[in-house]
């Protein structure tokens, strides 16, 4: 971004930045972008995305859900 003096393109700057929201894949992509600079033989950004995701979702998600898939392997054992 060039820097300008202009008191009113400065301030049209301030402005559009205060606009956009920030969540939290953004946040993870900037992680990646960070650590992807880093570690340069490391993953890249969507790929830390990925990882957060499993680790942060999905791998919890699986003890959640195990006991019920035992269960219904039980019952199909039954028949």
């Amino acid at each position: 971004m060039n820097k300008t003096n202009n008191y009113f393109e400065r301030n049209q700057i301030v402005r559009n930045a205060q606009n956009y929201r920030y969540n939290f894949i953004d946040y993870l992509y900037y992680q990646g972008r960070r650590y992807e600079k880093r570690y340069t033989t490391s993953c890249s950004d969507w790929s830390m995305v990925l990882w957060y995701w499993v680790s942060i979702v999905c791998f919890p998600a699986i003890f959640l859900f195990f006991p019920r898939f035992i269960d219904m392997s039980n019952v199909l054992m039954e028949y």
